[in-house]
């Protein structure tokens, strides 16, 4: 039985910490913008005339 539950344990483990560190990761390059910042930025990239701002 330990066959199976020490290594389920260890990958279960391993899977959480590389989630958190891409995540942390994740966060650090992608910084949170508002929502009336990405509205603008929607709305900059619907313009007829495809310009961004």
């Amino acid at each position: 039985m330990l066959d199976f539950i020490v290594p389920f344990l260890v990958y279960a483990i391993a899977f959480a910490a590389g989630s958190v560190a891409a995540f942390a990761v994740a966060r650090r390059r992608y910084p949170a913008t508002s929502e009336e910042e990405a509205l603008a930025q929607l709305e900059a990239a619907a313009a007829p005339d495809g310009a961004l701002r």
